[in-house]
């Protein structure tokens, strides 16, 4: 039998890629198809300018009833996945 020795950076490394997966998780799996502003912040990690320039330049869709703006989780999901959101 071998063994297999982990250093604290292989620890590190593997601790950054699971939160970061179970950030993901969590923030998707209880969203209803329609979510607020402030989840699309929290998933994509901007800022509230940052998404009003996005809904500005056409670049994420959204939808306005009253006050509130609502956006696609698809459609998010799509831009996650694309990259398309620069910081």
């Amino acid at each position: 039998m071998s063994e297999t020795h982990l250093t604290a950076k292989d620890l590190a490394a593997f601790k950054e890629d699971l939160l970061t997966t179970l950030k993901t998780t969590a923030v998707t799996a209880q969203l209803p198809r329609w979510v607020k502003s402030w989840h699309v912040m929290r998933m994509l990690g901007i800022s509230k300018h940052k998404l009003r320039q996005m809904r500005n330049r056409g670049e994420i869709p959204y939808t306005r009833i009253g006050g509130l703006m609502f956006y696609d989780l698809e459609e998010i999901k799509k831009i996650m996945k694309g990259g398309n959101c620069e910081s």
